[in-house]
């Protein structure tokens, strides 16, 4: 049964274009000499890992962990990750992981993400992909996937979806993404109006935590990270959406000596944390 799943999920990807071939066009690619038009700002404190922690009310733990690798220019290079979930019930151990392949104006993320259920072996399914984008000359993202990208100056303003749909980013003065929502298309997608507040704490990492936590509605409409938790591979996360949130988002933080985020929780009634660990 294993089998099974596993060859009609490569067809799958080989249908929609999205599968990678062992025998890489990338072979002796150099992650630290690549050229690209991204280039992320310089910040002194750099993420390394993410861990998020959720126990439901059986008493069941959820964990996400996300462990990011840069390149010697400090762009983002691979992204692994850990999860323990529960799907129907049934305990679900996942590990995947993320290339970045960078040349000039082109994005290509290579992903292979594993699940394996311990009590039930004939679910364990293993998936690969291959998402290709292109930056502007100024290093934001042009397109990626199924939409395309309009600007204003630095700002992601709008995205427009294969299919017809268009979906609009609102700022407040500081440039925190406040608001996201449909603005035309057939079927609007359901829950996609998204309004969103922020501490008054200045993030002061190379990491933007608002659209890791999501509100970047763009990366929902990647169908690999259409769940916030389970998002394989990150963009905004790493500026490439052009200026990112100012501020962390709403919740209660703890912060090191440097004011950088060690620990975040949503609010006291919810029993979700995430650990934030940094480079040495």
């Amino acid at each position: 049964m294993e089998k099974i799943r596993y060859t009609l999920c490569m067809v799958a990807m080989f249908a929609l274009g999205l599968f990678a071939t062992g025998c890489s066009e990338d072979d002796g690619y150099n992650a630290d000499t690549a050229v690209s038009y991204y280039t992320p700002e310089n910040y002194s404190k750099m993420v390394e890992t993410i861990t998020t922690v959720v126990t439901d009310a059986a008493g069941k733990e959820y964990v996400w962990m996300y462990e990011f690798l840069y390149d010697a220019k400090n762009r983002i290079k691979q992204i692994n990750g850990t999860m323990k979930y529960y799907y129907s019930g049934q305990l679900c151990n996942s590990t995947s992981v993320a290339k970045y392949i960078y040349n000039k104006a082109s994005l290509k993320v290579e992903y292979t993400k594993e699940d394996v259920y311990p009590n039930k072996p004939a679910w364990d399914m293993i998936s690969k992909g291959t998402y290709r984008g292109a930056f502007n000359a100024n290093g934001t993202l042009a397109n990626f996937d199924t939409f395309d990208c309009e600007y204003n100056g630095l700002l992601f303003k709008k995205a427009y979806q294969d299919g017809g749909r268009e979906f609009a980013l609102d700022y407040d003065r500081f440039n925190n993404l406040v608001r996201t929502y449909q603005v035309e298309g057939i079927e609007p997608m359901e829950g996609t109006m998204k309004e969103y507040i922020y501490s008054p704490y200045v993030n002061k990492t190379n990491f933007d935590f608002a659209s890791f936590f999501g509100y970047n509605i763009a990366e929902r409409l990647i169908p690999s990270n259409a769940s916030t938790n389970y998002a394989i591979f990150q963009l905004g996360a790493f500026g490439m959406f052009g200026s990112r949130s100012t501020h962390l988002p709403e919740g209660t933080w703890e912060f090191d000596s440097d004011g950088s985020p060690t620990k975040y929780t949503l609010n006291a009634a919810t029993s979700r944390t995430t650990n934030i660990r940094y480079k040495k």
